[in-house]
């Protein structure tokens, strides 16, 4: 029985599904630079609801979400993708249960307005509202620079494994649609 198209090596459909998928792990790491730039030295001291933080009040999951489906695209496997995303879902909307009840008893009556006007996971561009100026603290920013190249990593290993795999170099353990 022969491979489906997208498991032969030099397919069309495998280099544009690793684009796609690159292209997501990009969105992701730019993305989570660009809310980290806000986060840096005010996360969990002051409300921030400028930038990303204004259109959406969980920007990091969101771009989490392109780094899973892309990390997930990478590997080929409609299945895997499903569960490395359905799980992210599930940690994302646990976790943003505990931090939103934090943030609120932090932050008062100032976080319980900036929550009932900014959605929580579904970005609305028309809120966008940006600065001319921003402060941030350098140090926290190189460790958001370590927290995304994760990204690239795992990508990196996807994309490497992928051809081994296919060329029978490297056996499959299990094989996921």
């Amino acid at each position: 029985m022969s491979e489906p198209v997208a498991y032969s090596l030099y397919s069309p459909l495998r280099w544009w599904l690793l684009a796609v998928a690159f292209s997501c792990v990009v969105i992701a790491v730019l993305g989570r630079l660009w809310c980290s730039l806000y986060l840096c030295g005010y996360k969990n001291k002051q409300l921030v609801s400028v930038g990303p933080y204004s259109v959406v009040r969980n920007p990091l999951y969101i771009f989490s979400l392109f780094g899973a489906i892309g990390i997930g695209v990478a590997s080929l496997s409609v299945t895997l993708t499903l569960i490395v995303v359905l799980f992210l879902v599930f940690v994302s909307v646990s976790t943003v249960d505990v931090e939103e009840s934090n943030l609120a008893s932090m932050l008062g009556d100032s976080y319980c307005s900036y929550k009932a006007r900014t959605p929580r996971f579904i970005p609305t561009w028309r809120l966008y509202a940006g600065v001319p100026e921003y402060t941030i603290a350098t140090r926290q920013m190189h460790s958001a620079f370590l927290d995304v190249i994760w990204f690239f990593i795992i990508f990196a290993l996807v994309a490497v494994l992928q051809p081994l795999h296919i060329s029978g170099m490297l056996p499959s353990l299990i094989r996921l649609p």
